[in-house]
């Protein structure tokens, strides 16, 4: 069975910054991270270069709240995770 991860490893609640781990196990096909509010507008898309790893989100700019983490790969979401801002 294929696995897709993300998670956030720390903070949560965020402050400044959160960083998430992932770990992509089909090819890797359009595959980015988006940050989304609470509204659905999307804040931030970064593109995945590599299947595995982690990446660092600044969070300064983002107002408290919460916030969803979708892992997407071939247009597909593969994994949502939430994060808090405070």
């Amino acid at each position: 069975v294929l696995t897709d991860i993300a998670r956030i490893l720390f903070p949560n609640p965020a402050t400044d910054y959160f960083i998430i781990e992932f770990n992509i196990t089909e090819k890797l096909n359009n595959a980015r991270l988006e940050i989304i509010d609470a509204t659905g507008r999307k804040l931030q898309s970064i593109e995945l270069k590599i299947a595995k790893g982690q990446k660092m989100i600044l969070t300064k700019e983002m107002a408290k709240g919460l916030y969803h983490c979708y892992l997407i790969n071939d247009n597909k979401i593969i994994k949502q995770v939430k994060i808090s801002k405070e």
